[in-house]
């Protein structure tokens, strides 16, 4: 019987097909949702048994038996107590549902939770139904599964597959498994839960966040959390809330207007969206909130610019302040989001340095996808991005309004492209760590790059007061809005 719309009767066949590794985690010992809520863009001084030097690129050699995760194009990572958190996949892309996390301390990479594969999705179903599934086992690809849902499906099509007319149970089966393998052939999602009632692989984007006391939390359909004290256990995946987004947009295909972040003044996530043409604003989220999104509190739109080209969305939390620095709708903005007001700050794209480097959009310059982190050692946003082929770090500093150029001691992954938000900062140890990848193939391997920054007042060494080494930001140069 199907429990309601979008939700299959789901029937998991023999043991789990992996066991869920969870190691101790470096710092101070804590992990998972066991955080204090120290997420709150301090230095995190907590590096002890992190060798890495600051200023400088390291590329880590994770432990053999562990190795990094498979790449997962248009998915991002999230830091939080001492790991890195890297889930996604959908889209001709990585096929799981597994949550792998990079141990800073223990430089290894581990698989925390079950990988329930859409390539496996005919044994999700009950017995009864393999036969039925089975003899279409061989047929159903994403071109099929887009035939049959786009067909009638009526008598004729049902006996040429089936070989008999189908029953409604096992149309609305049939039905189901077409749209998830129709989803993983397309840049499209679906809300369908997989057989332990947890969210199937899609596109991350920026659409996750480490939440102090909660853990690590994804906003697709539906606002997940994953606590990793709990392992693989059942409960450790939970369900906290519908997406807002249902009734703005199309969210079965406009899957990367929005972003996932935490606000620490707040103590609670929030969401920045831009669509273009003035269609973005911001969501946070509240459980004790009555409105008509549920728990989600909107801010007014219309403090908030686009220029009508698509982008994703990203955002990083000034503490200095108390905004967030966002990008959405090919606009860069800071946002208050206790008065809802957004004020206009300077364009990277008006840089000088960008003159014609960028993609050339209806609008003018574009920029599509990035990494971006909050540098409370540099009190700026930091940005990765690829320009020409080639890795650059931007700084944008708040109290001059201006980008630069931040520079570290070595190339590091020069051909890196930096798409889809793979640069993270662990709070815990004030770490970053970047997964670099040239291309965007699927199905191959990044690899673990991370650095440190040393704080402004640390770096100030010599008679001359000058700052040491080569570590730091080009003069800075204000740029035209």
């Amino acid at each position: 019987m199907i429990r309601h719309k979008l939700r299959p009767t789901l029937y998991l066949l023999g043991p789990l097909l992996a066991t869920a590794l969870i190691a101790s985690c470096g710092g101070d010992g804590s992990s998972g949702g066991s955080n204090d809520g120290t997420d709150d863009g301090s230095n995190g001084d907590n590096t002890s048994g992190v060798d890495i030097i600051a200023g400088t690129w390291v590329q880590q050699d994770p432990q053999a038996d562990s190795g990094e995760p498979e790449y997962r194009p248009y998915s991002g990572v999230t830091a939080g107590d001492g790991r890195v958190f890297y889930w996604g996949g959908g889209h001709k892309s990585h096929d799981g549902n597994d949550i792998d996390a990079y141990e800073i301390v223990d430089t290894r990479w581990e698989q925390l939770t079950e990988e329930e594969n859409t390539n496996d999705v005919v044994s999700w179903y009950e017995p009864d139904m393999s036969t039925e599934v089975s003899h279409a086992e061989s047929q159903i690809g994403s071109t099929w599964a887009r035939d049959w849902l786009a067909s009638d499906r009526d008598q004729n099509d049902e006996e040429f597959f089936f070989g008999h007319e189908l029953s409604q149970e096992e149309r609305d089966v049939i039905n189901e498994i077409a749209q998830i393998k129709y989803s993983q052939g397309g840049g499209h999602e679906v809300d369908i839960l997989t057989p332990r009632d947890r969210p199937l692989s899609k596109h991350s984007y920026g659409q996750t966040a480490w939440w102090p006391g909660h853990g690590f939390c994804l906003l697709k359909q539906r606002l997940w959390c994953y606590d990793p004290e709990k392992g693989d256990e059942d409960d450790a995946w939970q369900e906290l809330a519908q997406n807002p987004y249902t009734d703005d947009f199309n969210n079965a295909g406009s899957i990367h207007v929005w972003n996932l972040a935490y606000d620490p003044e707040l103590d609670t996530l929030v969401t920045f969206y831009g669509a273009g043409f003035g269609r973005s604003g911001a969501y946070i989220y509240d459980p004790d909130a009555a409105s008509g999104n549920g728990p989600w509190v909107s801010k007014p739109r219309r403090y908030m610019r686009t220029d009508g080209s698509w982008s994703q969305v990203y955002s990083a939390y000034n503490p200095n302040a108390d905004e967030h620095i966002v990008y959405a709708g090919q606009q860069w903005q800071r946002v208050d989001l206790d008065t809802g007001e957004a004020r206009e700050m300077a364009q990277l794209r008006n840089h000088p340095d960008m003159e014609g480097k960028l993609e050339q959009g209806p609008y003018g310059p574009v920029i599509r996808s990035f990494s971006m982190e909050w540098s409370p050692e540099l009190d700026k946003a930091l940005v990765a991005i690829s320009i020409e082929g080639q890795l650059q770090l931007w700084a944008y500093d708040p109290e001059a309004d201006a980008w630069e150029r931040y520079q570290l001691e070595n190339e590091g992954p020069v051909n890196a492209h930096a798409k889809w938000d793979t640069l993270a900062r662990d709070p815990l140890t004030g770490v970053y760590v970047f997964l670099a990848k040239a291309d965007e193939n699927a199905h191959q391997t990044p690899t673990t790059w991370t650095f440190r920054i040393e704080a402004q007042e640390e770096a100030q060494e010599g008679e001359d007061g000058s700052q040491s080494g080569e570590q730091g930001t080009e003069e800075e140069t204000s740029q035209e809005q």
